[in-house]
């Protein structure tokens, strides 16, 4: 009996064995796998660098067609205005006279913003952004605070400078007053003096400066009384007289001319607004100021111009300044 006893218990331990073995391989079989982790090989584009800026702290400096003083100039830099660098300088230095210091430093190779290449003196330039001063940007700006004899000196030789900047395409008689345009498309215009005749056709022609950025050329008009200035499209040939010389917008897309009534009667007195589209001028505004001469417009931003004013009367205040502003697209007196 008991010997039954012991061969049943050794059947009942094996047949309990055998089910856990069994459960143990079905879990084993049944686990799922791991997840492969593969790499991914695609390359990551590295976007391309900015290009690397340069910043003039110079108004109107240089660029020229080669590191060189008396290579062609094919544009001015405002203070604070960036150009392109092209990661290319000279190997040699130049000494050059900079507001009372003398550098001595390399030339850069830069590129403009309208594509044109060429160099600008080290000595001129930052590698970091500088403040431009709220200037225009009119050869002449620095004759404007002279007077009499010393302004008269200062225009003439400023004129005489932009007839050798731009001797390839304008051509001036200064003893008949007349000026000849060679145009873009190669057509030549004149501007011819009268100096005979009535008082009432009597008149002279003096160029005063091509603005490239705008496409405009620039000539002063003189009359028997007064003067003015005529404003030609350098490709159309298209021109406008406006009261006085003008300035131009930074985007060049407007741009403000002033006159101021020496006291004769025959000058007009004031401002005048004008939009450029497609190269054609469009007069959007129009003011006559009293009790004192405007002068030195400034372009504190394209919708703000600040006028100077001088030789004021007793009637008006006292104040330095006249602003107008553009808004909604209408200026006004601020």
């Amino acid at each position: 009996m008991q010997k039954s006893i012991f061969c049943f218990t050794n059947i009942l331990i094996l047949i309990f064995s055998s089910v856990l073995i069994f459960s143990s391989c079905k879990n084993t079989t049944d686990t799922p796998a791991p997840p492969v982790v593969t790499a991914d090989t695609t390359a990551i584009e590295e976007p391309e660098p900015e290009p690397q800026k340069i910043y003039s702290w110079l108004q109107d400096l240089r660029v020229r067609t080669q590191p060189d003083r008396d290579s062609d100039i094919i544009g001015e830099l405002d203070e604070g205005e960036a150009v392109t660098y092209l990661e290319e300088k000279t190997d040699f230095t130049t000494k050059i006279n900079i507001r009372g210091s003398v550098m001595n430093e390399p030339w850069f190779k830069v590129e403009l913003a309208n594509g044109k290449q060429g160099w600008v003196y080290g000595g001129g330039v930052k590698f970091y952004p500088v403040k431009g001063k709220k200037y225009g940007r009119t050869a002449y700006r620095k004759c404007l605070f002279l007077e009499d004899k010393a302004y008269e000196e200062c225009v003439e030789r400023e004129s005489n400078r932009q007839l050798r900047l731009n001797r390839r395409t304008v051509k001036a008689d200064p003893e008949s007053g007349s000026v000849t345009l060679t145009l873009l498309s190669g057509e030549k215009l004149t501007f011819k003096g009268n100096k005979t005749g009535n008082v009432e056709d009597y008149v002279l022609y003096y160029y005063r400066e091509y603005v490239s950025g705008a496409g405009f050329h620039v000539i002063k008009n003189y009359y028997n009384e007064f003067s003015d200035v005529t404003v030609v499209n350098d490709k159309t040939g298209d021109s406008e007289v406006v009261w006085g010389h003008p300035e131009f917008s930074q985007d060049n897309a407007q741009m403000v001319a002033i006159s101021g009534d020496d006291g004769n009667g025959f000058a007009r007195n004031g401002i005048q607004v004008y939009n450029i589209k497609d190269g054609a001028l469009e007069k959007v505004f129009e003011e006559e100021i009293q009790d004192a001469q405007p002068y030195n417009p400034i372009w504190l931003d394209d919708n703000t111009i600040e006028i100077t004013l001088r030789n004021q009367t007793a009637t008006r205040k006292r104040i330095p300044f006249l602003t107008y502003v553009k808004k909604e697209g209408n200026w006004s007196l601020e």
